[in-house]
Formats: structure tokens, C-alpha cells, sequence
């Protein structure tokens, strides 16, 4: 780089001429404010509505790819019926067998000590469950849980049934005992009616109550939202989202068939604790929607 040119200044000289004083200037850029508008983030964002329990591992595995998540708790849930339960898991040999398709119910019998204590009676009878999570907490009450990689309340249903016609042929012609079915106060109705097909007789009882979550959450509207059961679906759908441009996915059979329900399609299904499937299936979704 050439060096500043100096500029020249006369001044007077002790002779009477006029002299050039060189002096060094230095022209300095101009810096101008930047009143561009700030870059959008462009980070995806999803909203996985369930407990925060169990949610950390989703939230690692969506931050590695880059991926903004987080859960929120669309429900509560409380506990009824405490005597009529206790009243009828003190009777263990009119029932053939315990029917549990939320880890909700398990949460009924193991805040009560007395519930627990009584359920010791229950544990050469079979005990039908739904997903691993219900499974895991009901062998935590010493009771030893079948069918809990049906996936569904529809396949356990029929997989109950199966074993229940099985065991009726051999003490023929004697039926067996009904299942204690230990319920919400709304359920679905896949189980029962699948097992009210196949002649297998089910005592219903209602021990918890879920209430939803109106109000939706507070923040930026989120580019995925991640279902993990119907009931997240019915608290979602009263809020006032724009559903029709928000990306789904659900986790879950039931989820994956209920989500028709709302008028909704999931774009990935994944399975209940297959992480890494939910994750790479809205990665893919993502890349392919950039490539068109």
C-alpha cells in the first residue's frame, strides 16, 4: 500500500520566502450503522407434549442435530375411587387376572400402601399391560406383566383374548373369571370392545380422571409438535394454533391411529422409546422438504 500523501502548508521562513511544511494526513473509513433487519433463526423448533419425565433423552437427541426441543405437560391427572379399588384388589380370586393400560393406574395402587400390600395376592394371576413403561412399574409392585409389547390396547386386547379363549376350552364348560380392568374415567374403547367380541368378560373400574390443559404454551409457535398420546391430541386442538402449517408426529400406535381423528396427519410415526426413530424421521422430512 502506498503511504498517505502529506499535504503542504506555506509558512514563513527567517529569508522571506515561503516554505512547504509537509504534513502527514490519514484518511479513516467511515463506519455507517447497520440497519439491515436481524437473520431470522432458522433453527427448527419442536414441541413434544409430553411429562418431563423420560423427555430428557428426546431433547439431547433433537440438540444434536441441531434441532430446538421441548416438552410440556398437557395433562393432570387425579386419582378417584381409593375404597371401591381397595374393595376389589381385596378379593383377588373372583378375578381372573388385572387388565392395566396406563402407568397412571400403576401410580393409583403405589401411592397406597394398603393397595400394595393387597396386590401380593394378585401375583400368580396374569397381569395384561400396555408398553414398556406401565410393564416396567407394574413388575415394581411384584406383579409379572404380559403383553406389553403389543404395542396397542387394540393388539393387547387381542392378544388377552387369545389367551382367555385358550383357558376357557380347557375348563370348559366353565367360563373364566372376569379381568379387573383399573381405568380412567375416559378410556378408549378398542380394549373392551375387542374383548367384548371374543366373549372375555371385563369389570371395569375408574381410578383416575384426566384433566387437560386449555391454555396453550407460552413462546414462539413451534415448526413440529410431537404427539404422544390421544389425549396430548384433544388438549392441543382447542388452542389457537395455525394446525394447518404446523408438522406433526406421533409416537405410538394409538397416537398414530387417533391423530385422524383431529383431521390431522402425522408425517413420522415412530415407536414409544425409539428416540432415535422419531429424531431421524422429522431429519428426513426436514432434507426432503429443503430439497423441494
Amino acid at each position: 500500500m502506498r503511504p498517505p500523501r502529506a499535504a503542504c502548508t506555506h509558512v514563513a521562513a527567517g529569508n522571506g520566502r515561503a516554505q512547504c511544511a509537509r504534513m502527514a494526513t490519514v484518511t479513516y473509513p467511515v463506519i455507517m450503522p447497520d440497519t439491515s433487519p436481524p437473520m431470522p433463526d432458522t433453527r427448527t423448533s419442536v414441541l413434544l407434549l409430553r411429562s418431563g419425565d423420560g423427555c430428557e433423552p428426546y431433547v439431547r437427541a433433537f440438540g444434536d442435530e441441531g434441532i430446538d426441543a421441548a416438552c410440556v405437560d398437557v395433562v393432570r391427572f387425579e386419582f378417584l375411587n381409593e375404597e371401591a379399588m381397595l374393595a376389589a384388589l381385596a378379593h383377588p380370586k373372583a378375578h381372573g387376572g388385572l387388565v392395566v393400560t396406563s402407568p397412571r393406574t400403576t401410580m393409583a395402587w403405589a401411592r397406597l400402601p394398603e393397595a400394595r400390600k393387597r396386590l401380593e395376592a394378585w401375583r400368580h394371576l396374569p397381569v395384561y399391560t400396555v408398553g414398556p413403561r406401565t410393564a416396567r412399574e407394574a413388575r415394581a409392585l411384584g406383579l409379572a406383566p404380559r403383553g406389553a409389547r403389543e404395542g396397542s390396547a387394540a393388539a393387547l386386547g387381542r392378544f388377552i383374548a387369545g389367551e382367555q379363549m385358550a383357558l376357557a376350552s380347557e375348563m370348559s364348560p366353565e367360563l373364566p373369571l372376569p379381568l379387573l380392568f383399573c381405568c380412567a374415567e375416559e378410556r378408549r374403547p378398542e380394549l373392551p370392545e375387542t374383548l367384548a367380541r371374543a366373549g372375555v368378560r371385563l369389570r371395569e373400574l375408574v381410578v383416575y380422571r384426566t384433566l387437560l390443559q386449555t391454555d396453550p404454551p407460552a413462546g414462539p409457535i413451534p415448526d413440529w409438535v410431537v404427539f404422544f398420546s390421544p389425549t396430548s391430541m384433544r388438549a392441543a386442538s382447542a388452542w389457537p394454533w395455525p394446525w394447518a402449517r404446523i408438522r406433526k408426529a406421533t409416537v405410538g400406535a394409538t397416537s398414530r391411529t387417533a391423530i385422524q381423528e383431529f383431521g390431522w396427519d402425522a408425517e413420522v410415526a415412530a415407536s414409544y422409546h425409539d428416540v432415535g426413530a422419531l429424531v431421524q424421521g422429522i431429519m428426513r422430512r426436514i432434507s426432503h422438504t429443503k430439497q423441494n
